[in-house]
This record gives C-alpha cells, sequence and structure tokens, in this order.
C-alpha cells in the first residue's frame, strides 16, 4: 500500500510540475505575445508619424518646385515684339510706351526702352532697341511725313485778259513744317514756284485770254512730296491798261512848276476814268519818284450790285537837274510798271479790285 501511495504521490507532483510548466509556458506565450503587439503598435505608430512627415516633406518639396519653375519661366519668357518697324509722323514726339511695342507687357514691367536716335525731326529710319533679362531685342522705327500743307486761298480773285496772276494774291496763307517746295497752277501756267537760294518762295503765274468767271486751282508741295491743292473763283476782265494810252515814265527838271502829269493821258469809252497821285514826288530834289495812276471801267452795274473793276498802275517820274528843254517836255510814254505802290490799297489785293462808285 505504501509504494503504490508513494507512487501515486510521485505521479501526482510530476502531473502538478507539468500543469505548472504549460502554465509558465502559456503565460510566456501570452507576455511575449503582448510584447509583440506592443512593439508592432509601437512601430505602426512610429510608421504613421514617418509618412505623415514624409507627406508634409513632399509637399513642401513640391511647392518649392513649382515655385522655382514658376520663377525661371517667367525670368525665361522672352520679350515678344508686335512687328518690327513702327512708323511715327514726322515733328511729333515718339511715342514711349512700352506696350506700343512689345506683348503681354505686363509681364516685363522692368523692360528697359531705348529711343536715344531715334530723331523725328528728320525723315528716316532709326533703330531701337527694348533690353529685359540682360537681353536687347532689336527694331527699327520709321519717321515719315504724311501731313500736306496747310493752305489757305481767297475765294474769288479778279484779274484782266492778258495779266500775270500771281500766287501771292490767291494764296492768302501757306504753312508746312517740312518747308514748302513749289507752287503750281492747273491752267494757264506762266511760271511754277519755286524756291531761291535764299529760302524764298517764288511765286507762281498764271494768265487768262478771256473775260469771263471761271475757276482754277493751285497746287502747293512740300520737302517731303505732299501736296495740297486748293480751287479758287477767277473773275476775267478787259484789260484796262489796253484801252488807256499815255501812261508812262516821265522826266522833268528840279523845281519845275504847274507840272501836268495826266498830260498826253487818254482813254475810250470802255474807262470812266484815271487819276493819277503824285503825293510822293519832290520837284525839288534830283531823284526818281513814284507815280500812281488808278484806272477805273466803266462797267458798275448798280442792279445787280456789281462794282466798277479798277486797275493800279505804277510809273516813275525822273527829276533832274540841268535838263536840257526837250527832255523836260513829256517823254514818250515808255512800258509802265503795273505792280502798285506800296501805300495803294490796291497793292495790298495784288494790284486788281473793284472799286464802288
Amino acid at each position: 500500500m505504501c509504494e503504490c501511495e508513494e507512487q501515486r504521490s510521485e505521479s501526482g507532483q510530476e502531473d502538478a510540475e507539468e500543469k505548472v510548466l504549460d502554465v509558465q509556458e502559456d503565460v510566456g506565450k501570452v507576455i511575449l505575445s503582448g510584447q509583440e503587439d506592443v512593439e508592432e503598435t509601437v512601430l505602426d505608430v512610429q510608421d504613421d508619424g514617418k509618412r505623415k512627415y514624409l507627406r508634409f516633406a513632399a509637399a513642401g518639396i513640391l511647392a518649392l518646385v513649382v515655385i522655382v519653375v514658376v520663377v525661371l519661366m517667367v525670368k525665361r519668357d522672352p520679350v515678344t515684339l508686335k512687328k518690327k518697324v513702327f512708323v511715327t509722323e514726322y515733328k511729333t514726339a515718339v511715342n514711349r510706351e512700352l506696350s506700343t511695342y512689345i506683348k503681354n507687357p505686363e509681364k516685363h514691367a522692368d523692360a528697359v526702352l531705348d529711343l536715344s536716335k531715334v530723331d523725328t525731326n528728320e525723315t528716316g529710319t532709326y533703330p531701337a532697341t527694348v533690353t529685359y533679362n540682360g537681353k536687347a531685342c532689336k527694331f527699327s522705327i520709321k519717321v515719315e511725313d504724311t501731313t500736306p500743307p496747310e493752305v489757305v486761298v481767297s475765294s474769288t480773285v479778279t484779274v484782266m485778259v492778258g495779266e500775270a496772276l500771281s500766287s501771292d494774291t490767291v494764296i492768302e496763307t501757306m504753312t508746312d513744317d517740312a518747308g514748302i517746295a513749289g507752287i503750281a497752277f492747273e491752267n494757264g501756267s506762266l511760271s511754277e514756284g519755286t524756291v531761291d537760294a535764299a529760302g524764298n518762295v517764288v511765286p507762281a503765274a498764271c494768265v487768262f485770254d478771256a473775260t469771263g468767271d471761271t475757276t482754277n486751282k493751285v497746287a502747293v508741295t512740300d520737302n517731303n512730296g505732299n501736296r495740297t491743292e486748293q480751287t479758287f473763283s477767277v473773275h476775267v476782265t478787259d484789260n484796262l491798261l489796253s484801252n488807256v494810252e499815255g501812261i508812262g515814265d516821265r522826266t522833268v527838271a528840279v523845281n519845275a512848276e504847274n507840272v501836268n502829269y495826266m498830260e498826253g493821258i487818254n482813254w475810250n469809252e470802255l474807262i470812266k476814268t484815271v487819276t493819277c497821285d503824285s503825293s510822293k514826288v519832290n520837284l525839288t530834289e534830283p531823284g526818281r519818284y513814284p507815280l500812281t495812276y488808278t484806272i477805273i471801267a466803266n462797267d458798275a452795274d448798280a442792279a445787280s450790285g456789281k462794282a466798277a473793276t479798277l486797275k493800279v498802275v505804277k510809273a516813275v517820274i525822273n527829276v533832274v537837274a540841268d535838263t536840257p528843254e526837250e527832255q523836260v517836255a513829256s517823254a514818250e510814254a515808255s512800258p509802265p510798271e503795273e505792280s502798285p505802290p506800296e501805300e495803294s490799297p490796291a497793292e495790298e489785293n495784288g494790284g486788281d479790285e473793284e472799286w464802288e462808285e
């Protein structure tokens, strides 16, 4: 009995020890499993933090790259000209707005425009540049004169048959920045206006061979080829001087008395009267003095309000000392000078005007 009990006691003790070992093993497994779970949890937390950090870092790097790319694109975006040649008007200020010359000027606000070689006072083609980001873009500015002369003419002028009509009588004003090069009449031209060596404009002249009312054109050209034409009306009358004889230069002795300036002057029925202005003659001093003869035609028409035609003719009287008797007498009339004297009202209107009775 004792041996059996001892055997059972030993067997129970072994079973108990095995169970304890099993429990310890199970506890160990549980502890080990818990440690692994904790470690995995810690690793998961660490990995999640790293991922978040990496995401933020990647986003920051991407933003920086975008900024750098944009900056580089802006810096590398070249200036684009709207065209290679620009035109500006002669004698006007050249446009200095950047937007006039390049596309997208808002992207190149710091571009530098150089127009220093452009001279609008002379026609021609001039170089210009716009510099951006250290690179110069070249283009040209062409200065052209497209502005014609400004010309104002009289609406109506009066001239006699066969008498030269000067452009000075027709043109009241003419101006041009480039200067006048020439003047010409469209019809009946006798001579064209030019510019002499001193730069003075020599007037043009035309003539009419029949009486009546007509029109004509006068053209003014500037030094750059621009041209202006103006039309004016012309009233052509009989040549009054051809209806008068005896007007010409005269010679008298110094201190002569009772000089008759109308001696030998006659006219026909087409002329109403002829008068002489000798107010500038000084018979006490030898010299040449002007005589102004005014011829008034017999063509006034009260019904229509037409005034009589007037013609002013300039002659000369020579006052000489110790003149032989034959020279003192009225000299045979020489062809008179038909330009009026300085103070004559008719001279201010080119020598021809109408006189109201």
